[in-house]
């Protein structure tokens, strides 16, 4: 009986831990199988059962406990929510701002639930995090205060868990790569931790290494984000995109998975921004010490994220100055490079100071996920973005189409599509003005969905999305980031003009590179 009650009892705390980190679970199933208690002691030819319950047994107990971790937790914030919008609707019926401060209350209990949970968990759920940080102009400010956090001070691997994983990468000891190398990380993320070290010459570098274990994590959380996506598709749906997003980013996973990509990409888009002779730049790589679980770069000192409003005016920043070079440079990559970073948070783009001159620069960082753009859709996207500049729905509408977008609705009034999309693709603006627009499309929206059942021509089930395409996803997140930075700084920018520059831009390039050719 005793021999049997360890692994419950293990189990048990492992239970009770539920969100806390797989090192801590360990500590306490070590402490209840070392238990002086006669009853819990084991028989004598039972080490290698110990060992066996203490390692694979627990690993495995620990995903199982992961995943129920991640549906309780969901489970608890879609019930939260359900039970919060039917109280609202049949008991109180508040509106205006006695339902924003009826929904803002609600918020500052549901996001540091959510948020603790989604730190403990890591992986997935930290990345799906920092995307909603970075929609100034969606994410309610509590959420946004709390996910604030998810940027760079997650847990880190264990110092010898480090040096297992760079040795392997780089096939030498640590010691015989680096003079010196600090264990202790300076930032810590979702996927990878980065370390300061200096190289045999004196060069101070960065190194960035791939957690452990994050490779099986990863994808099983896709599964599972995926699972809980589909099943609120079911009363609002919107999440049938949410899904559809994910679905995206499990193809393209295995790229942020392998930091060689990174270390390419990183190397394309520098170069891109330095034939352009822009201010923003890369980090710089040390293409020799590569590796799918490690890489090293040059050491940058960092002071802000793009979005950090006090330490702008600390520096004396002209924030909507930023926002424009910010926004030139992402649309730089989606219309005419056709090659962008597909995971864009603040925390992927930093602010260096230059005390002597008085400049900033932005310098780009974490290129491990990417997209790009084949050549029909990179058109698309660049007619698509002429096309509501001009205000040309029909050009628009025939873009959406060649794009591989389709709803239920475009042969009786394909229009619809070019609205949506223009309201997507709409100039930035501040953060109160954005969320007016949100609440008046909503408006609208409700009342067309109105006027069609009056006059007996919506379809069942309302109007919904039948072909999504990859590129969508990844195009609006950007075009989002921007918005969203644009929002939380204050600033309005005539985003569709510069959307079209850089589409025109594009263009010509290809058009050059055609001549240039046929001349050879």
């Amino acid at each position: 009986v005793g021999f049997a009650a360890r692994p419950m009892v293990a189990a048990l705390a492992l239970a009770l831990a539920l969100a806390d980190d797989y090192e801590f679970m360990m500590d306490v199933a070590a402490a209840a199988l070392a238990s002086d208690y006669r009853w819990m002691r084991p028989p004598p030819l039972s080490p290698l059962v110990i060992a066996a319950v203490n390692g694979g047994i627990l690993r495995a107990w620990s995903g199982w406990m992961r995943a129920v971790t991640v549906y309780c937790v969901a489970g608890a914030a879609i019930v939260y929510y359900l039970v919060a919008k039917l109280v609202n609707k049949y008991v109180l019926r508040l509106e205006g701002s006695d339902a924003d401060a009826f929904w803002e209350r609600r918020h500052t209990v549901a996001a540091p639930f959510v948020v603790s949970r989604l730190a403990a968990l890591g992986s997935l759920y930290v990345k799906l995090g920092q995307y909603i940080s970075a929609r100034a102009d969606l994410a309610p400010p509590a959420w946004k205060g709390f996910l604030e956090a998810l940027q760079d001070d997650l847990d880190a691997d264990a110092p010898r868990v480090v040096r297992r994983t760079v040795e392997r990468a780089f096939g030498k000891k640590v010691e015989e790569v680096f003079a010196s190398f600090e264990w202790a990380p300076v930032a810590s993320a979702s996927i990878a931790q980065v370390h300061r070290a200096e190289l045999k010459d004196g060069s101070a570098v960065a190194v960035k290494v791939r957690h452990a274990h994050i490779v099986g994590v990863f994808c099983g959380d896709l599964s599972r984000a995926i699972k809980i996506f589909d099943f609120c598709a079911r009363f609002n749906e919107v999440f049938k995109v949410q899904a559809d997003i994910c679905r995206a980013w499990e193809r393209e996973a295995h790229k942020e998975l392998d930091l060689t990509y990174e270390v390419a990409a990183t190397t394309e888009v520098g170069r891109f921004l330095a034939s352009k002779r822009a201010s923003s730049r890369t980090v710089s790589l040390v293409p020799e010490l590569s590796a799918p679980s490690a890489f090293v770069m040059g050491w940058e000192q960092l002071h802000c994220k793009v979005d950090d409003k006090d330490a702008l005016a600390v520096h004396g920043v002209d924030a909507t100055a930023l926002a424009r070079h910010f926004a030139h440079v992402m649309c730089a990559q989606i219309f005419e490079l056709g090659f962008f970073n597909a995971d864009p948070h603040p925390g992927n783009v930093a602010l260096r100071f230059d005390e002597s001159t008085g400049t900033a620069r932005l310098l780009l960082l974490d290129w491990g996920w990417t997209h790009r753009l084949t050549t029909a859709e990179l058109r698309g996207w660049r007619d698509l973005a002429l096309a509501l500049y001009d205000s040309d729905v029909e050009r628009a509408s025939k873009a959406l189409a060649a794009l591989g977008y389709k709803t239920n609705q475009d042969g009786r009034d394909a229009a619809r599509n070019v609205h949506f999309m223009a309201f997507i693709l709409r100039d930035a603006s501040d953060q109160e003005t954005a969320r007016r627009e949100t609440k008046e499309r909503m408006t609208a929206i409700r009342d067309r969905m109105k006027a069609d059942k009056a006059a007996g021509v919506r379809e069942k089930g309302g109007r919904k999305i039948q072909g999504l395409p990859d590129s969508f996803m990844f195009v609006i997140r950007c075009i989002g980031m921007i918005r969203g930075t644009c929002a939380h700084l204050g600033v309005s920018l005539p985003l569709v003009d510069i959307m079209a520059t850089y589409a025109r831009r594009g263009d010509a390039r290809d058009r050059r590179r055609m001549r240039r050719r046929a001349t050879q």
